[in-house]
């Protein structure tokens, strides 16, 4: 994404919101299984989720009459689960899409938030794992140049690397099994 890229700030429903097919599987299914801190979002009021949504807008492309999520997943997927389809939401509308690598945006955004903004670190450590070697290898050097390996990793979260080792099926897999529970529509039909 470069400095000079023209965002605007808008208001759209969230039914007129799908997340971008070009987001990467990888990041879709550490999305899923990755559990919000509080356990329970019920626990939030509506204002609190709407003041949530106004200081972390989604970003978004505009394809036709949709608008594609390519960055914020964590807090759309939120939305969708609790506000109706016709609340509109503030997101960051990106008006250049030929500056902006989706699949990169996406899993450097679900990575560093999780990374930064993880509230206990070895309890997602699989998932931070399973992002971490998804991400493109020059990607990793510019989010994180001292992680080299998966040693650097265990070290940073306080494990053992012989413990972070993510279940070997194939993300075609594990992405069917947890899209029936994913508070989002991965359809934009």
């Amino acid at each position: 994404m470069s400095t000079s890229e023209k965002i605007s700030l808008v208001r759209v429903s969230l039914e007129s919101l799908a997340v971008h097919d070009e987001v990467p599987n990888e990041a879709l299914i550490s999305l899923a299984s990755i559990e919000h801190a509080l356990g329970n979002d019920q626990i939030l009021s509506m204002d609190a989720l709407r003041l949530l949504l106004w200081h972390h807008p989604v970003h978004a492309i505009q394809e036709g009459n949709w608008f594609h999520v390519v960055s914020g997943l964590r807090t759309f997927q939120l939305a969708k689960h609790r506000l109706p389809g016709v609340e509109e939401i503030p997101i960051f509308l990106h008006v250049e899409r030929d500056h902006l690598d989706i699949p990169v945006v996406s899993a450097a955004d679900i990575f560093l938030s999780h990374l930064l903004f993880g509230l206990d670190l070895p309890s997602c450590d699989l998932d931070l794992t399973r992002l971490w070697q998804g991400l493109d290898g020059d990607l990793k050097k510019v989010l994180t140049p001292q992680l080299k390996s998966k040693v650097g990793l265990a070290r940073l979260l306080g494990r053992n690397r012989r413990h972070l080792s993510p279940k070997n099926d194939s993300p075609a897999s594990e992405l069917k099994a947890v899209l029936g529970q994913q508070a989002f529509d991965l359809d934009d039909t």
